[in-house]
């Protein structure tokens, strides 16, 4: 996975990760997985935090091939089934028309997946979601 993580915040609410260059869209997916995991492992809600800003993708005719594009659908999909807000900080036009294009045409709902353009947003638009449930939902195995 091109991303490092860390917490953003003290009482351990919200992941944050930063895209390293080459990054693609199954490391976005790879990220939600991570972040799933996280919230399992402390049994209470994580929002996230990715961090694409200043950061290339992969290059624009490897993100345009098949396999690349089908990585990207099941990112989409993915981001409508996890019950966590993402801030995505930074996306470029190509990345959020991309998005855009796969949630119109491959889920039947919107995601709470927001893109914003500064880390300071992204922690005011997490902030609404802390205390409404909206993170994981986890049950205590017997």
């Amino acid at each position: 996975m091109r991303a490092n993580g860390w917490w953003d915040n003290e009482e351990r609410t919200i992941a944050r990760y930063k895209l390293m260059p080459g990054w693609d869209w199954q490391d976005l997916c790879l990220l939600l997985d991570q972040t799933e995991a996280i919230a399992r492992k402390q049994q209470s809600a994580v929002h996230c935090i990715i961090d694409m800003q200043d950061v290339e993708p992969a290059p624009i005719a490897l993100q345009l091939c098949n396999s690349t594009l089908q990585d990207g659908r099941r990112f989409v999909t993915r981001a409508r089934e996890v019950n966590f807000a993402i801030a995505v900080i930074g996306a470029s036009l190509l990345i959020k028309t991309l998005y855009s294009r796969f949630e119109i045409a491959y889920t039947d709902g919107a995601a709470r997946l927001h893109f914003v353009s500064s880390l300071e947003q992204a922690r005011v638009l997490l902030s609404k979601y802390q205390g409404f449930g909206a993170g994981i939902a986890v049950t205590a195995s017997a």
